[in-house]
């Protein structure tokens, strides 16, 4: 969930393919006028799914907010 300045609203969704995860912008997210891209290099504001760079299973960011135990994606 992303909070600005209104109700709280899912920036997104996640979409498997095999062991990789996808991530796309929610469309009431991106008609928000203060929506901002959760990290820019690797997550652009886009109505589009973005795949993971680098080899990794999801994006980076993504990945990051994973518990730091537990199920990784290597």
């Amino acid at each position: 969930m992303a909070s600005l300045k209104t109700e709280p609203i899912p920036a997104g969704v996640l979409r498997q393919s095999g062991n990789s995860l996808s991530f796309r912008y929610g469309n009431k997210y991106l008609q928000r006028p203060d929506a901002m891209s959760l990290y820019g290099p690797t997550l652009p504001l886009t109505n589009k799914f973005t795949a993971p760079f680098g080899g990794l299973l999801a994006p980076g960011p993504i990945r990051d907010a994973e518990p730091d135990s537990g199920i990784r994606f290597e």
